[in-house]
């Protein structure tokens, strides 16, 4: 579940998804990737001071861990915008 303590309707939610406590992998470690946008699962509109709740894709091997942990920051909820997307390849 996600709060909204912001001023507009929230579209888009990008977030990082961590596990620890396994004995297979131990450590903390990313799971998901964070560059892809979370699932709204509720229904409606997710206007200021609502919740919603969001799904994240994570790998079938990665549900081996004990516990979890997200973390979403203000940057990290994207409102409706034209971006303008460049790619720089890099060769070795």
């Amino acid at each position: 579940m996600i709060y909204n303590a912001g001023a507009r309707q929230i579209n888009n939610v990008f977030g990082w998804v961590y596990g620890t406590g396994s004995d297979e992998r131990p450590g903390t470690h990313l799971i998901n990737d964070p560059h892809a946008q979370a699932l709204k699962v509720s229904l409606g509109r997710h206007v200021p001071g609502s919740l919603g709740l969001y799904q994240f894709a994570v790998s079938p091997d990665d549900l081996i861990f004990d516990s979890y942990a997200l973390v979403v920051r203000d940057k990290a909820l994207r409102h409706p915008a034209r971006v303008d997307i460049q790619v720089q390849r890099v060769t070795q």
